[in-house]
């Protein structure tokens, strides 16, 4: 598991609504104990090709809060270099807030655009429009963008512990060239 990111990789302990028994028996997230004895930090560039010891690909890739801060065009180079890197069993994990349009025909007392349970996503997407040209995205965003870079959209989990949080699961496209 490569988790991309700045952080330590124990943010992906707050993540309980995503089945990561999906990813294999072999496969380590975290050391629950705290340990880092399993833990291997290294600088990589993820706007650049990966280093050549990760062309075996890995089995998952993990990206918190990072697509957000881009623009698409930006956003389909990160993965596209991923999924250059990854195996045909390589999963793609991507947790991130998730706009959805509007409600059509909501029930009451529901609002329209979700009242104040969306109201931190909206802001953090005027947020990261004013400051990195980047947005937050509809899952339909996302698909478009995995499209691009040669990922298919496999499934959308809510984060139990956040309202708009998700993760984002997408598998190699085996017809992107």
């Amino acid at each position: 598991m490569i988790e991309v990111s700045r952080s330590s990789g124990t943010e992906a302990a707050c993540y309980k609504g995503y089945d990561w028994n999906k990813l294999g028996p072999h496969d380590t997230l975290i050391d629950v104990g705290g340990s880092t004895a399993n833990l291997e930090f290294e600088e990589a560039d993820f706007l650049k090709d990966q280093p050549a010891h990760r062309v075996q690909g890995a089995d998952a890739y993990f990206l918190r809060h990072i697509l957000h801060d881009w623009p698409a065009k930006t956003c389909a180079e990160i993965l596209t270099h991923l999924r250059k890197a990854a195996k045909p069993s390589s999963r793609l994990l991507i947790a991130e807030t998730i706009i959805e349009p509007a409600l059509v025909d909501p029930q009451s007392p529901i609002l329209s655009n979700g009242g104040i349970a969306t109201s931190l996503s909206h802001t953090s997407n005027l947020i990261m429009l004013t400051l990195f040209n980047a947005e937050e995205r509809s899952t339909e965003q996302f698909a478009d963008i995995f499209s691009s870079a040669g990922w298919k959209l496999n499934s959308v989990s809510p984060v139990i512990t956040f309202l708009d949080r998700f993760i984002l699961e997408a598998i190699p496209d085996p017809s992107w060239k």
